[in-house]
């Protein structure tokens, strides 16, 4: 046997990972190829382990409306791209995307895959050589977006993640190559503690998730709170590793409290048990204050949670929806879609109907709204919840296209005027990494901001965002209407705007709920602490001659730095 042969053989097995039997996707080729990481499905059922024998495959569920239209704003840019003559002319983008259901290693498992193509065939002379993959759009939760920007970035590998909101993703020494198109949640956490502040509420209860995500999120919430003097009522957290996520103690304490406002910095997949928890110990009369991650849920706006949720207000992601898309959407057709599985999922949620499969009768027992496959998407475009979907879009189509002009910068290189050693310029069939997130970290796009830049020097979007009120509709479901934005690229104290006329609290009333530990002392009574209670807990006690206030005192809301 030619041991030379025997060697080369080995390389080229090695070279390649096991085949994904465990995710499904779809994949489109092209001549640039960008990787997508998405969960379709967002939860998952897991198999227990014995590992006496090979782990089951984990099974995902609770199909997402809002990522199923981010997957297809995704392919509506990526066509719109390949149609434009005046962007990466001659060439062609294309995608493989997985469905990640949220897990861990899933993600991880896709990323691999890009980074060693093993859809291709590998001869001997390619198996070091570049993938044909140019950058990961992914992944949605920052807990992912961590463990996929460690490996991505030990190569300098792009990444841009659509959702993941952590203020510790910002760090360019830890992740050197990760971008991403929505804010940070530093800039989040300022926009909800100035947005509680605008109320004069000062006694506020806080619940978070324990992990970095919520920590991080919910720490400069408290640190403003406490310095414009308010004070915090309690702080608990949904911890992941408990099968209850702690969720009867939480909803115990936020029903004995006296603390009217409630702020959950959390995803709707955490937050949706505090409040079946809710539902369960019939707890009502809160207003909730939440962070981006369950701003727009769809599952939320059920009339299930309407008596708790109504009333609410969030901070959300950009409510502009992408030109063209809702055309795009309307010629889906679930009998020749190419992901037909996805699109019946995808149609079964939108019209509340369910496909039989073939020689299965209606039983009259269980009757259910069947789907023809006929039903025409015009007729929802109206629906709040398909419109609120439809809204958390625009981060999937400006990933796109900041890496179709980072392309496009790359190719418009001319030899001699490069970036790179000596003027040299990267060649757009062969390009390394690190050369394409040179590009990413100065692309600009046609947006409004101050040096034309879309990254700033962290690798963040500019910071705006749309402030919604949860309202009651006649069905009995929920709606969120936009009341005002909060953007960190004006000055404060500009940056908060409220049209406080279209906020509808709970009961249908315009008039501001309270949030005190103790009422108002009136016209001649003074405050008086109570031993081991915060400041703003007190008796009210007359005052002495010739002490009397004849005013209330304010809260003194967030200052300028």
């Amino acid at each position: 046997m030619d041991k030379g042969k025997d060697w080369r053989s080995i390389a080229t097995v090695s070279s390649r990972l096991p085949p994904t039997s465990d995710l499904e996707g779809r994949r489109q080729p092209g001549d640039i190829m960008i990787g997508v990481l998405l969960p379709i499905n967002s939860d998952k059922i897991y198999q227990k382990l014995t590992f006496n024998v090979r782990p089951l495959k984990t099974t995902c569920r609770l199909f997402s409306l809002e990522f199923y239209h981010r997957f297809q704003a995704f392919l509506f840019t990526v066509e719109e791209i390949n149609k434009d003559p005046k962007i990466l002319p001659n060439m062609t983008i294309g995608f493989q995307m997985y469905d990640t259901c949220n897990i861990p290693h899933y993600e991880l498992q896709g990323a691999l895959q890009f980074l060693t193509d093993s859809d291709r065939i590998i001869t001997d002379n390619q198996c070091c050589s570049r993938p044909l993959f140019s950058a990961v759009i992914g992944s949605t939760f920052s807990a992912n977006s961590i463990i996929l920007a460690h490996v991505l970035g030990a190569f300098r590998y792009p990444q841009i993640s659509s959702f993941s909101g952590l203020s510790l993703l910002s760090n360019k020494r830890m992740f050197p190559s990760f971008f991403r198109t929505v804010p940070s949640d530093k800039f989040q956490s300022k926009g909800l503690a100035e947005l509680i502040l605008s109320f004069g509420w000062t006694w506020i209860g806080l619940v978070t998730v324990d992990t970095n995500y919520g920590l991080q999120g919910i720490q400069p919430i408290r640190e403003e709170i406490v310095k414009a003097g308010a004070c915090v009522a309690f702080m608990e957290y949904i911890y992941l590793g408990q099968p209850d996520r702690n969720a009867p103690y939480i909803v115990k304490t936020i029903k004995e409290s006296t603390a009217t406002v409630v702020v959950v910095f959390a995803s709707e997949v955490e937050f949706v048990l505090i409040l079946n928890e809710m539902v369960k110990q019939n707890v009502t009369g809160k207003i909730f204050i939440g962070n981006v991650g369950w701003a727009r849920a769809i599952i939320l706006s059920m009339s299930t949670y309407s008596s708790i949720l109504s009333g609410s207000l969030n901070l959300a992601f950009s409510d502009y929806v992408v030109p063209g898309l809702s055309q795009f959407l309307a010629k889906i057709d679930p009998s020749t879609s190419v992901t037909s599985k996805w699109t019946r999922m995808y149609w079964e949620s939108v019209f509340n109907c369910k496909f039989l499969p073939e020689n299965q009768t209606i039983s009259l027992e269980n009757p259910v709204n069947i789907c023809t496959g006929s039903e025409h998407l015009d007729g929802i475009k109206n629906n709040s919840n398909y419109v609120s979907s439809l809204q958390s879009t625009h981060a999937m189509f400006s990933a796109v296209q900041v890496i179709s002009k980072a392309l496009d910068d790359l190719k418009s290189c001319k030899i001699g005027e490069g970036p790179f050693f000596n003027g040299t310029c990267a060649n757009i069939w062969n390009f390394k990494p690190w050369q394409l997130t040179y590009y990413i970290r100065r692309v600009q796009l046609n947006i409004n901001v101050e040096n034309g830049k879309y990254f700033d020097e962290n690798g963040d979007p500019p910071a705006i965002f749309p402030i919604v009120n949860w309202q009651l509709k006649a069905d009995g479901t929920l709606t969120q209407v936009k009341i005002g934005s909060y953007n960190s690229n004006v000055p404060f104290p500009w940056t908060l705007t409220l049209d406080t006329s279209l906020i509808v609290w709970k009961m249908g009333r315009k008039q501001v709920p309270s949030s005190y530990c103790s009422d108002r002392c009136i016209m001649g009574f003074r405050k008086a602490a109570l031993q081991g209670k915060p400041t703003c807990c007190y008796v009210c006690v007359p005052c002495l001659q010739r002490e009397i206030s004849n005013q209330t005192a304010p809260i003194r809301g967030l200052k300028e730095e």
